[in-house]
């Protein structure tokens, strides 16, 4: 290979490299502050506190959390939110996947991963299906759905002191 080749073999390899060292931030207007992907903001902490919650509270896994009988990434990121959020033992799994031959595979795949984490296996219980604790008759909720609205009480119920909304454009009184 000539000199002159093995200078321009060298000066393409290094242009993708030069290139990375003058990467610019995006443009910030109006006062916006972009930051680093790794800093925790008070914002990011809230999200991640409300996830755990939900983990914690559905503590279902279905069919997407494993391939064939051994727990996934997916599997292992609600797991291991569902550990984060405070609780006491023992933790409740549910395994809303298919009574086949992985089954038992799925089983033993959350219990060592849940073992790996710090857990004994008198801290793990196991349901079968989904939490039943998370489905309930809607009935309740919708009693309750007109104590939610303010706007609708003060006009249903007469107004005797008269409605507190702003007149509508065009309209008589």
């Amino acid at each position: 290979m000539s000199m002159k080749l093995k200078a321009i073999v060298f000066a393409a390899a290094l242009m993708p490299v030069a290139g990375c060292s003058q990467q610019q931030s995006p443009p910030v207007s109006h006062g916006e502050v972009i930051l680093p992907d790794d800093q925790v903001t008070e914002m990011r902490k809230l999200a991640d506190a409300q996830a755990q919650r939900g983990a914690l509270n559905d503590s279902t896994l279905y069919p997407c959390h494993f391939e064939g009988g051994y727990l996934n990434s997916l599997g292992m990121a609600k797991l291991d939110s569902m550990l984060k959020a405070d609780c006491d033992p023992p933790l409740q799994v549910w395994l809303a996947v298919p009574d086949d031959d992985h089954l038992e595979a799925r089983r033993m795949s959350v219990g060592s991963y849940l073992k790996y984490r710090g857990l004994s296996p008198e801290q793990v219980s196991f349901g079968k299906g989904a939490n039943p604790d998370t489905s309930h008759p809607a009935e309740l909720d919708l009693k309750n759905l007109s104590k939610t609205d303010t706007a609708s009480d003060a006009s249903a119920s007469g107004g005797s002191g008269g409605s507190s909304a702003p007149p509508t454009p065009g309209a008589t009184p």
